[in-house]
């Protein structure tokens, strides 16, 4: 497969896949917490945030599965 091809199938997919988290779990988030304003914001943010450095900290810990 063209590499070329593969990163831009890989960035869409990606794009698609932060779409769907935001639209389907962080904005029902938002909407459903207490406060007011930024507020409202932190604990969808925070669970997020905490979810990409989760994933940052797997990917430099763990070993490739196969290389391409």
């Amino acid at each position: 497969m063209n590499r070329t091809l593969l990163d831009g199938a890989l960035g869409f997919t990606g794009g698609v896949m932060v779409a769907a988290s935001f639209w389907s779990l962080l904005a029902p988030g938002i909407e459903m917490s207490p406060g007011e304003g930024f507020v409202k914001v932190i604990p969808a943010a925070v669970g997020f945030g905490s979810g990409a450095l989760f994933i940052f900290g797997l990917d430099k810990v763990l070993p490739p599965l196969a290389p391409l």
